[in-house]
């Protein structure tokens, strides 16, 4: 019986985690990768990474505890990131120690730099090793979005985004009294239908800066001036966008993401992220959308993430006019690497493995 056991036990796991976006930014981070303030999300549907665990007992000639592979191909920013990562996971869950890991991953918009990725591996494959622990521990539960998004958190802080369906906030905060700083919160309950059923347009431009992960937003001091100031902005910006969701107000939602994608796009120019030909096309299509908004009334806005994709949300029921827009005239010249219609999904799903 005990061999049928191990045989069990030693069976691999997967799972497929969606990325996410910020509306509101987490704008630094402190000690174990915990906020310096509240940021609000949304996980997409599409964007999503599949990973799946193949393990077995660790033997003494076993120097290195993991391997991974994205998309079939070696990936060494990974690699790198997953080091620190899995000696987490052992201090966490000894019992995971005895193990070697074979990581492998692919995404779904896998166009979209791995970089823009990080989040939805990091989260897939947290899921996979709390799950592990559960069944090594004879518990065969479902990994706890809390739990799962903790461990995330210590391998790519806003992978703890990528843990829930819909809408979340990571950082405590005293406008959502259940938020933590340990991992995100789901706050569907508090946001009205309207602004679930959004569309979201990712768009990456072509970057000449050489691909590096950024398991955390630089600055030069976590405790600088011009961090807390943002951080400080992020707050308000916080309460506020929680009261737009509630009401479902787009003109708020608007002007909430665009300022806060306004500054990403000054700390991109202040960290050199992205080149200057980048920055300079975002800019020009930041005033696209504004002027197409303003001309047509039609409700669209932008956000930008630290990866340099650009991100148009929209109402569902405008999709086919948006999509048409920017097919046809937004991206005219814009030197684009991908675009990927997507709209806010169901957040992570376990993978049948055969």
């Amino acid at each position: 019986m005990s061999s049928l056991n191990d045989a069990y036990n030693l069976q691999p796991v997967a799972w497929k985690s969606p990325t996410n976006v910020a509306v509101v930014k987490q704008w630094g981070q402190l000690g174990l990768q915990l906020p310096v303030n509240p940021s609000v999300s949304f996980t997409l549907n599409r964007c999503a990474a599949t990973t799946r665990v193949d393990f077995r007992l660790r033997k003494r000639t076993d120097a290195v505890p993991f391997s991974f592979l994205w998309n079939g191909e070696p990936e060494a920013m990974m690699d790198i990131l997953l080091k620190p990562f899995f000696q987490y996971v052992f201090e966490r869950y000894p019992i995971l120690r005895g193990y070697v890991y074979d990581v492998s991953s692919s995404g779904e918009c896998s166009r979209q730099s791995i970089r823009s990725m990080t989040a939805a591996i990091v989260s897939s494959l947290a899921l996979c090793l709390v799950q592990l622990h559960h069944r090594l521990q004879g518990d065969e539960k479902w990994p706890r979005p809390d739990e799962a998004g903790s461990l995330a958190r210590l391998g790519y802080g806003s992978a703890c985004r990528s843990m829930h369906g819909g809408w979340m906030i990571w950082g405590r905060t005293p406008y959502v009294g259940l938020s933590t700083d340990d991992s995100a919160y789901s706050i569907n309950d508090l946001v009205h239908p309207s602004l679930h059923a959004l569309g979201d347009t990712r768009v990456l431009l072509h970057n000449d800066t050489p691909c590096r992960v950024i398991p955390v937003i630089p600055h030069v001091n976590d405790a600088s001036a011009l961090t807390a100031m943002r951080a400080a902005r992020a707050c308000e910006n916080t309460q506020e966008l929680v009261d737009a969701l509630k009401q479902g107000d787009f003109s708020v939602f608007a002007r909430l993401c665009e300022q806060e994608a306004t500054e990403m796009l000054a700390l991109m120019e202040q960290t050199a992220l992205a080149s200057a030909s980048v920055l300079e096309r975002l800019y020009v299509l930041f005033a696209k959308v504004q002027q197409y908004r303003s001309l047509t009334s039609v409700p669209v806005c932008y956000t930008l993430d630290v990866h340099a994709c650009l991100h148009l949300l929209y109402p569902l029921s405008h999709k086919a006019q948006v999509v048409k827009w920017v097919d046809e005239e937004f991206l005219i010249d814009a030197d684009i690497a991908s675009v990927c219609h997507d709209d806010i999904g169901a957040g992570p799903q376990p993978v049948l493995v055969n």
